[in-house]
């Protein structure tokens, strides 16, 4: 059984802790702030703010005209080494946009950081503490190369993903299902998530039992499985062929 956790409002009340508290919401505002400014001036420009955007673009525009997106290439189109559910979601909110895309991007960045600041409560940390993670987040978003609102899968990958392992850690069983099942989704945005289901199910091993863990592995890497060869199935193999071939000839950095 876990110990017992302190309670960490108490801890919140002495001086040198106050002061502190104003320090980090401070911080979190000017993070934020920095953050919000640069994403209000971005997110509906009209042209690439990086070379992949006006791409996945045109993977939504195929699939609202129900193309495919793994065919064979050509000089017309040659898709990315990526898996489809980010532009999938775009094709079913609408005509394709560059304003759409970073929209989408930008709500995984939130859910993200929302993610971190539930999982410090769930350890039963202050709010003002709890929040401290956003700045460190929002303060990122330039040596991440200003990912955080881009048409690209990373940033909606990474908000499915942090829940994920924030639901898996509590272990029961609603949660752990529906943490299961948003790996497998984050997995379906951008698929080297799938290398975060081995330490999420070794630590339910440790801390919650054989079973959960086999649970957890079953749901996760059984959805997975069955849909990566429905997809393989659907494109005569060629799924596979941009996820796994591609990169494997292309330089590591």
């Amino acid at each position: 059984m876990r110990a017992p956790l302190p309670d960490r409002k108490l801890e919140a009340r002495s001086p040198r802790t106050r002061e502190f508290v104003w320090i980090v919401a401070g911080l979190c505002v000017l993070a934020l702030s920095h953050l919000l400014f640069s994403f209000w001036h971005r997110w509906d420009y009209a042209f690439d703010l990086e070379w992949m955007e006006g791409g996945m673009l045109v993977h939504v525009d195929r699939l609202r005209q129900s193309q495919g997106l793994y065919v064979e290439p050509s000089a017309e189109f040659v898709p990315y080494i990526y898996p489809p559910l980010y532009p999938w979601v775009l094709s079913v909110l609408g005509e394709p946009s560059y304003a759409a895309g970073r929209s989408l991007s930008i709500l995984g960045t939130f859910s993200a950081m929302a993610a971190s600041v539930y999982a410090l409560r769930q350890e039963r940390m202050a709010w003002p503490f709890a929040l401290a993670p956003i700045a460190l987040y929002a303060s990122c978003y330039e040596d991440s190369g200003a990912f955080f609102d881009l048409v690209r899968s990373d940033a909606f990958a990474l908000g499915l993903a942090s829940w994920s392992m924030v639901l898996v850690r509590d272990g029961r069983s609603r949660k752990l299902i529906l943490g299961a099942l948003l790996l497998v989704l984050a997995y379906m945005a951008k698929h080297n998530y799938a290398a975060f289901g081995l330490p999420m199910a070794l630590w339910l091993w440790r801390f919650r039992g054989r079973a959960t863990a086999l649970r957890f592995v079953a749901i996760s890497a059984g959805t997975a499985g069955a849909w990566t060869a429905y997809m393989a199935w659907s494109t005569e193999g060629l799924f596979l062929t941009y996820l796994v071939e591609v990169p494997s000839v292309h330089p590591l950095v």
